[in-house]
């Protein structure tokens, strides 16, 4: 009696857990935007690693964001547009950590505190919300504000992000910029940057013409050189 008991409950528990497995959804069935919103502290195991993918493609999608205001596009007539909050835009969500992917071949493309700038030609491969574009700068801050742009570009868009090293993490994100259009960063003392961009998954691959610059002697913020508008 006791065997055939017991056998009822080993039934009983592998219909159970069988039940509980077909309940899970299945991440190959739902949109990017269902599994990202899903509450990832009360989903299943199996889901969170999608719901994370799901995230990151949305947070390196077509919506510009900053961390505490640090970054902020300037357009070609100059004018400055400041963007949303990460926060704000994703609460609950985390800004994935990246290893810096930094090309440090090239010594003009590392800068100390004394001298911020340059001007170069930058390979630029599409957007990829699993691998951190290459950075082709990185400086340390010093208080000021620092911004790049793209004097020409292989297609009619571009994406830009700063990051900061010593997070791991980017401080904004700026989607489909035009040729002459760039963000500018306002960065602290002593911490390492690096900037890094890309071309949308519909734009042409190849060189751009990048520039990173400090304001003018004046602290005029438009600091964009008009020749290259």
């Amino acid at each position: 009696m006791l065997s055939v008991t017991l056998a009822g409950c080993m039934a009983a528990s592998a219909l159970m857990m069988s039940a509980g497995a077909a309940n899970i959804p299945n991440a190959k069935d739902m949109s990017v935007k269902q599994l990202a919103y899903m509450d990832i502290v009360h989903a299943p195991a199996a889901l969170k690693d999608d719901i994370l993918s799901a995230r990151e493609k949305i947070i390196y999608g077509n919506q510009a964001w900053a961390v505490d205001g640090a970054l902020s596009i300037i357009r070609k007539d100059g004018s400055v547009e400041e963007l949303p909050e990460f926060t704000d835009l994703y609460p609950g969500w985390e800004i994935p950590e990246h290893k810096p992917a930094i090309v440090t071949s090239d010594a003009a493309n590392y800068s100390g505190r004394s001298t911020i700038g340059h001007t170069g030609n930058v390979y630029l491969t599409r957007a990829s919300s699993t691998v951190n574009s290459k950075s082709f700068y990185s400086f340390t801050g010093d208080d000021r504000e620092v911004g790049t742009y793209a004097i020409t570009l292989p297609g009619t868009s571009y994406n830009l992000g700063f990051y900061d090293e010593n997070s791991y993490r980017d401080k904004g994100w700026i989607p489909s910029l035009s040729k002459g259009e760039g963000g500018k960063i306002t960065s602290q003392e002593g911490v390492r940057y690096s900037v890094h961009a890309s071309v949308p998954s519909t734009s042409a691959i190849g060189y751009a013409r990048m520039k990173v610059v400090t304001p003018a002697s004046d602290g005029n913020i438009n600091f964009w050189d008009v020749e290259d508008r």
